[in-house]
């Protein structure tokens, strides 16, 4: 059995992956900790303590069949890069973002559960990956969506229940100015397209 408190100083990478670990809680000086690799376990709730690790970077969670929701403070992580979360089917939720974090890079939902994003998403100013395919049960986008101006992979392919792109509500010319790849293969309830007249990427 993992304890579950542990105390590693100066570690930097942890794999804990594809096993029945049932909790995770961070210990005492764990501050040195970049790689946090939680994929495939059986974790239901992250412990809060999660947001100590002040040096993490990359995040992943992926596969955790049980997982239901993140932490509230994870913007408190200030040097993550990564948050991979992809394949937890019974995460439905993304918690909000209060302030600005332009830190994280690339997030990925792929195959959650999530039914909507918060406003709140538009505080990732620093966002160049968002990959949200095989989302299901995803059925609108925040207008916030027009504030990850860094965003330069969007992949919406497989949400069948998305019905609608949020027009651009400033009239901004330039809403996604650095986008270069964008999927809506397979949103079989998306019936209104004038949305990609407004993204303007292509003239880059």
């Amino acid at each position: 059995m993992f304890p579950r408190k542990i105390n590693l100083k100066s570690v930097e990478t942890i794999s804990i992956s594809y096993c029945k670990l049932e909790e995770f809680s961070v210990g005492e000086d764990m501050g040195f900790l970049r790689f946090l690799n939680l994929r495939g376990t059986c974790i239901k709730e992250l412990h809060p303590s999660i947001t100590e690790l002040i040096s993490l970077e990359t995040f992943c969670l992926g596969d955790n069949q049980n997982l239901t929701k993140l932490p509230y403070h994870i913007y408190e992580l200030h040097n993550l890069k990564s948050l991979g979360a992809m394949g937890c089917s019974k995460l439905a939720a993304f918690p909000k973002i209060p302030i600005k974090m332009d830190s994280l890079r690339l997030l990925s939902l792929k195959g959650s559960d999530i039914r909507e994003l918060d406003e709140s998403i538009g505080n990732l100013i620093g966002l160049e990956y968002l990959d949200l395919p095989e989302c299901k049960n995803l059925t609108t986008l925040p207008c916030s969506i027009y504030g990850l101006q860094n965003l330069g992979f969007l992949d919406l392919g497989g949400c069948s229940k998305l019905v609608r792109f949020p027009t651009n509500p400033d009239g901004c010319s330039l809403s996604l100015p650095k986008l270069q790849t964008f999927s809506i293969a397979g949103c079989s309830s998306l019936s209104d397209c004038d949305f990609l007249m407004t993204l303007d990427c292509w003239k880059h």
